[in-house]
């Protein structure tokens, strides 16, 4: 009873340390960008912890590579309700910024972290495409209880933190970004999505060629017209010029009697 008792208080420590010191949950983790298509929010060699005043680690994107939440000119805070504002560092893409995304009180993120211009577009990571989720086991301060009746050990106040304020929208220096780490891997492609790029590259095929099809015929159908009025044409001309001729004759002859 003793060793079980003991267990109990340890398993609810490390839960009840969990919802204020979280960690990414290791299958929940994907968001997606429109520059950096997939991004995993708990990789090997990385990931993030979320605590009441901020948001530490690396994210890391598939075609962008290391997004650090740990840079010295700004980092992204937390309003220990799960208002996000701050900005992160993208290591092919610049800063990102955080304001915008909300974590709600079943620790899943919401909204879009947005940048720069890359490559023409504008930089997004979305929280909510039909793909993505991503959660944490921390957990906003007004969510959590005290359990057992007794007096909660949390802090009663939320932590103040000062967002940056030192230039109208970005950093204008960069942060330390991770070195050596190996890339983690992508999230597979679902044979369901598979089927639905594959029905959506033969529809543009079909409708592509069906158009190409449908214009020759035009053409075809009017340069037969074309060139049946211009042959009728110059039939009507000729047999008009014969006609003329055959009728100057005849009136030759009936004027000198023939």
């Amino acid at each position: 009873m003793i060793v079980l008792a003991c267990s109990f208080f340890v398993f609810a420590a490390l839960a009840h340390a969990s919802t204020t010191n979280g960690t990414i949950d290791s299958v929940r983790k994907y968001a997606f960008s429109n520059v950096g298509g997939y991004v995993n929010f708990a990789p090997a060699n990385g990931g993030l912890t979320i605590t009441d005043s901020a948001i530490t680690g690396y994210a890391w994107s598939a075609n962008t590579g290391w997004i650090n939440f740990d840079t010295t000119q700004s980092g992204v805070t937390n309003n220990g309700e799960g208002t996000l504002s701050g900005f992160a560092w993208d290591s092919n893409a610049g800063w990102v910024s955080f304001s915008g995304v909300t974590i709600d009180f079943s620790g899943q993120f919401h909204g879009q972290a947005t940048g720069g211009t890359v490559n023409g577009a504008s930089y997004i990571i979305n929280f909510e495409c039909a793909t993505c989720t991503v959660t944490t086991d921390w957990r906003p301060a007004s969510s959590r209880s005290s359990g057992g009746g007794g007096s909660s050990s949390l802090p009663q106040t939320v932590t103040t933190v000062t967002t940056v304020t030192t230039v109208p929208e970005f950093p204008q220096e960069k942060g330390t970004v991770k070195e050596s780490s190996p890339q983690p891997t992508a999230p597979s492609i679902s044979s369901g999505n598979i089927e639905a790029v594959s029905s959506s590259i033969s529809n543009s095929l079909e409708n592509a060629v069906s158009s190409v099809v449908t214009q020759t015929k035009n053409i075809f159908s009017n340069s037969i017209h074309s060139i049946s009025y211009f042959v009728l044409s110059v039939g009507h001309f000729l047999l008009t010029v014969w006609h003329n001729f055959l009728t100057g004759i005849l009136a030759f002859f009936h004027l000198f009697k023939f």
